[in-house]
């Protein structure tokens, strides 16, 4: 498979490097944007004039364009760190002090709404009673690089036509 794919991640980051790697041993064609951990990133003109087949955002604090994420042929993929019903950044924080009992992953297709567009799959990751933000994210980033194992690995098995609806 020399699918053409956009990855979005952080560098430093050993999920990010972990999910970068296991695209490499699938045989895509893989466009890196290398995201910085700060707020309001500007994405470089290469990125954005990208287009091929999927992008696959893990990890980045970048607001992906329209154009953008219509550059790309079977649609954009988000592995959210929290479930559903948190959009945007902040979610776990959100979960723990509402008492929820458990938090995520939501693996969506990306739209031009923040962490808006339709629902793939749900990770579920338990909330435990002593649990905090550093307890917590550490199994939350264990389950997002899983989802992406395994969405990528069933894309991988079976083409880019089980993401279109």
């Amino acid at each position: 498979m020399m699918s053409n794919v956009l990855f979005v991640g952080f560098k430093d980051c050993e999920y990010s490097r972990a999910a970068h790697s296991f695209l490499e041993v699938c045989g895509f064609d893989i466009t890196c944007f290398w995201a910085s951990r700060r707020r309001k990133t500007i994405i470089p003109d290469e990125i954005l004039k990208w287009s091929g087949d999927c992008i696959f955002h893990l990890k980045s604090y970048c607001i992906l364009p329209e154009n953008l994420l219509k550059s790309a042929k079977y649609g954009a993929i988000n592995f959210h760190p929290s479930p559903p019903k948190y959009p945007g950044s902040g979610g776990l924080n959100w979960a723990i002090y509402n008492g929820d009992k458990e938090v995520g992953v939501t693996v969506h297709l990306m739209n031009e709404k923040v962490d808006n567009g339709p629902i793939m799959s749900f990770y579920r990751v338990p909330i435990y009673n002593h649990d905090n933000i550093k307890t917590i994210l550490p199994r939350v980033h264990s389950k997002q690089l899983e989802a992406f194992y395994d969405t990528v690995g069933c894309i991988y098995e079976c083409g880019f036509e089980i993401i279109q609806d």
